[in-house]
C-alpha cells in the first residue's frame, strides 16, 4: 500500500466529510457494474479503486475484496464518484426475499436474485468485447452466465500472459491486466453455435435494458410473462438441471464447467419456450426410471421448499401432477400424462385381471371389447383426450339399460396406443432435429419420414405427430451410408444449409443428395439416435454449400399435403439466417399483421422478408470470408442497414456473388 493511499485510508475511512472526484465520469452504460463505474473513474483520475472506496466511508477490508454490498453508503459513494445516487442504488442489490433460513434473494438489475449466485469481487470481461464496449457488462456478475450475450463468447477471468486473476484493486487500463497484456487481443472462445440462442434468451431476461428483456419475457407463454424476470430464469434453470441430468451434478452450480453451464442455459430456454407443455414434454424424454424418479421428487421438493419465492414455487408446482398422481409416477416411474410403453400397458392389464376387472365381470362379450375408462388406462392419456380420439371409432358394443355404456373393440384401441408410444410432437423433432417443421414436411412429402395421419392421433393432438420408429430407420440409414473417418476442412450440415436464403431451406432435396443419389459424401459423428435426428452430427464437404443451392423443393409436386402456412419463430430466424435475439427486436416492427396466436409468423412474409435482405452470415457461408468481414466490407460501402441485414441484390453483387435463385 502506498504512502498516499494509508493517509486516504485514515483521513476518509471512517471520517464524516468527503472529497469528491476531480474528473468524473461523463456517462454511467445503463448495463455497467457498479466496479466498473469505481474502476473507470480511478483509471481517469489516476487513484486505484481503494481509494474511491474508501473516501465513501467503506470499511478499510472492502479496499481489497471489492463487495461494495451496503445500501447506507450508496449517497456518500456517489457523491464521492460524482454520479447520480440512483445509479449506485440501482448496483447495489437489496433484498427482495429472505427465507430465514440463509437463502437470500435479491434485487439484479429488476430481477430477483440468489444472492449467493453474484460475484461482485471478480472482474470477468469478454475479450471480444472490449472495443466497442469499454466497460464491465452488469451480467458478468452472474456465476450462472458464463459468457457474453453481445458477442457469444467466452468470459474470461485471468490474464492469458501471467495467468493471474483480474483484479479490481490495481489499475494500469480498462483494457490491460497488470502485467502489460492487452486484454482486447486475447482470444475469444465462441459458444457452440446450437447453444448460442437458448442461452442468450435466458441472459437477456435479466438483462437490465428495457428493450433486450422486454422481448424476451414476451416471447414467453402468457401464462407465466407477468412472473419476476429473475423467477423466470430460476424456473427454468432449476426444471433443467432436474431433467438434464442423467447423474446428479455437484449441488453448487457456480462451480460447475462453462460448458455444462451453458447447455443447462438452453435446456433452459428450450423448457421455457412453451412452459408447461415443454417441460412435460422433456418428462417424456427421460429414459432411464431413475433419472425420471429423481426429477421428480427434485422439483417435488423445491416445490414445497420455503427457501425460495412463491412465484418460483407456485411456476414449478405447475409441471408436477397431484399428489395422488405423483405417487403412481413415482412408483411406475412416469410422471403425470406421460404415455405409457407397452410393457406398462401390459403389466396394467394383468393387473386388472389379477383382482376381477371389468373385462371378467361381463363375460366373454366383452372379452375383446374395452370400456372409456380402461382404454385411458391402456392409452395412458387423460379422459378427455380419450374421448376425442376413440370418438372417431367404430364402437362394437353398448351396455346398460340405455346404451349408453359404450366399448370399443380392444386391438383397435391397443393399435392406437402403440402409435401413442411412438410418436414424436412435429414441433419437439424440429428442434431436437435442427430441421424446421417445413423441413420435416419436406421429408414427409419425400418418404424419409413418416407422419401419424390416423384420425384419432389427429383429434387427440393438436400439432402434427411423426412416427419414431421412421425417424429411427432414417437415422440407421445415416449411419450405413456415413464414411468411416471424418476428412478435415468438412462442415456440419446446418452450417452449410446457411448458404440459402430468400426460401425455405430444401431439408428433403438435401437428403436425397446425402441418401438417395449419393452425389454427396458425409460422416455421422454419432450421437443421440433414439427417436431423434441430431443434424449437427452429419459433417459434409464445403462444396455442400453451391450442391444445396441448385436443388429446391416445390409445394406444387404435392398438391395433397396439408402444409402449415406458418412460421415458428425459430423456424423463421433460419430461413432469415439471423439470430434469435435480432429475431425478437424486429418481430413487431418488420411483420406487424404478420403474426398469429403463439407468437407464428405467416410463412409468405418471412421469405418476402428474406428475399429483400441478406445477413452477412449467410453472405459468410457463400464465400471464404467471415460474418464481420462482410459486414465491414458492406458498411464501408454505406449499403442501408436493418437488423435483418444488407439490401440482397446489392450485397450479392458488391461481394461479387452470384444472383439467389428463388
Amino acid at each position: 500500500m502506498t504512502a498516499d493511499f494509508e493517509e486516504v485510508a485514515r483521513g476518509f475511512g471512517r471520517e464524516p466529510h468527503l472529497r469528491r472526484v476531480v474528473l468524473p465520469l461523463k456517462a454511467v452504460h445503463e448495463r455497467e457494474s457498479l466496479m466498473s463505474i469505481v474502476y473507470r473513474t480511478a483509471e481517469r483520475t489516476e487513484l486505484t479503486p481503494g481509494h474511491i472506496i474508501l473516501s465513501a466511508g467503506y470499511p478499510h477490508r472492502q479496499t481489497y475484496n471489492m463487495a461494495v454490498t451496503e445500501l447506507q453508503r450508496a449517497p456518500d459513494l456517489a457523491y464521492v464518484l460524482g454520479v447520480a445516487e440512483d445509479e449506485v442504488r440501482a448496483r447495489i442489490y437489496a433484498e427482495t426475499f429472505h427465507s430465514g433460513r440463509g437463502c437470500t434473494f435479491v434485487n439484479f438489475a429488476g430481477a430477483s436474485v440468489p444472492a449467493t449466485l453474484l460475484n461482485v469481487r471478480e472482474r470477468k470481461i469478454a475479450p471480444a468485447a472490449l472495443e466497442d464496449r469499454p466497460f464491465h457488462h452488469l451480467l458478468s456478475e452472474h456465476r450462472l452466465l458464463p459468457f457474453d450475450a453481445d458477442t457469444g463468447t467466452l468470459l474470461i477471468s485471468r490474464c492469458p500472459e501471467c495467468r493471474k486473476r483480474l483484479a479490481w484493486t490495481v489499475v494500469r487500463s480498462f483494457y490491460r491486466c497488470p502485467c502489460g497484456a492487452d486484454l482486447r487481443t486475447a482470444p475469444s472462445i465462441a459458444v457452440p453455435e446450437e447453444f448460442v440462442d437458448g442461452a442468450t434468451a435466458m441472459a437477456h431476461l435479466l438483462d437490465p435494458r428495457t428493450a433486450t428483456h422486454a422481448p424476451a419475457v414476451e416471447a414467453l407463454p402468457a401464462s407465466i410473462r407477468t412472473m419476476n424476470r429473475g423467477s423466470l430464469f430460476e424456473i427454468g434453470w432449476q426444471t433443467a438441471v432436474a431433467i438434464g441430468f442423467a447423474e446428479r451434478p455437484e449441488a453448487n452450480a457456480a462451480n460447475w464447467p462453462d460448458d455444462c453451464k451453458i447447455r443447462t442455459l438452453d435446456l433452459a430456454a428450450r423448457l421455457l419456450a412453451n412452459w408447461p407443455a415443454s417441460a412435460e414434454a422433456a418428462f417424456a424424454e427421460i429414459a432411464s426410471t431413475e433419472h425420471r424418479r429423481r426429477a421428480v421428487t427434485s422439483l417435488a421438493a423445491l416445490a414445497r421448499s420455503t427457501r425460495i419465492p412463491d412465484d418460483v414455487r407456485a411456476g414449478i408446482r405447475s409441471i408436477l401432477p397431484p399428489r395422488a398422481t405423483a405417487t403412481r409416477a413415482a412408483s411406475s416411474g412416469r410422471p403425470h400424462g406421460v404415455n405409457l410403453t407397452a410393457s406398462e400397458r401390459s403389466l396394467r392389464r394383468e393387473a386388472y385381471a389379477a383382482r376381477g376387472g371389468e373385462g371378467t365381470i361381463v363375460g366373454d362379450r366383452v372379452a375383446d371389447s374395452v370400456s372409456m375408462n380402461q382404454a385411458c388406462h391402456i392409452l395412458g392419456t387423460s379422459i378427455q383426450d380419450t374421448s376425442r380420439m376413440l370418438r372417431t371409432m367404430e364402437p362394437v358394443d353398448a351396455l346398460g339399460a340405455h346404451k349408453s355404456r359404450v366399448r370399443y373393440a380392444r386391438n383397435d384401441v391397443e393399435r392406437l396406443a402403440d402409435l401413442i408410444d411412438n410418436r414424436i410432437p412435429i414441433d419437439t423433432l424440429s428442434y431436437r432435429s435442427g430441421i424446421s417443421i417445413h423441413g420435416i414436411e419436406q421429408m414427409v412429402c419425400l418418404g424419409y419420414l413418416d407422419r401419424l395421419d390416423e384420425p384419432a392421433i389427429l383429434a387427440g393432438y393438436k400439432t402434427p405427430q411423426v412416427d419414431r420408429r421412421s425417424v429411427v430407420a432414417l437415422v440407421d440409414w445415416i449411419v450405413r451410408r456415413s464414411l468411416d473417418h471424418e476428412p478435415d476442412g468438412w462442415i456440419s450440415l446446418p452450417q452449410a444449409m446457411k448458404a440459402i436464403g430468400g426460401r425455405e431451406k430444401p431439408w428433403g432435396p438435401a437428403f436425397t443428395l446425402l441418401l438417395t443419389e449419393q452425389s454427396l459424401p458425409f460422416f455421422w459423428r454419432g450421437g443421440e439416435r433414439d427417436g431423434y435426428l441430431p443434424t449437427g452430427a452429419i459433417i459434409v464437404p464445403p462444396r455442400a454449400t453451391e450442391a444445396f443451392r441448385t436443388v429446391a423443393f416445390s409445394r406444387l409436386d404435392h398438391p395433397l399435403f396439408d402444409f402449415d402456412e406458418y412460421l415458428t419463430a425459430r423456424d423463421a430466424t433460419t430461413v432469415l439466417n439471423i439470430s434469435d435475439s435480432k429475431f425478437t427486436k424486429i418481430r413487431e416492427k418488420h411483420f406487424r399483421g404478420a403474426v398469429i396466436k403463439n407468437g407464428r409468423i405467416a410463412a409468405a412474409a418471412v421469405i418476402a422478408a428474406a428475399q429483400t435482405w441478406v445477413a452477412p452470415g449467410e453472405l459468410a457461408a457463400r464465400s471464404d470470408r467471415t460474418p464481420h468481414e462482410c459486414f465491414t466490407e458492406l458498411q464501408r460501402a454505406k449499403l442501408p442497414r436493418t437488423l435483418l441485414g444488407f439490401p440482397r441484390l446489392e450485397a450479392e453483387r458488391l461481394m461479387k456473388l452470384a444472383p439467389s435463385d428463388f
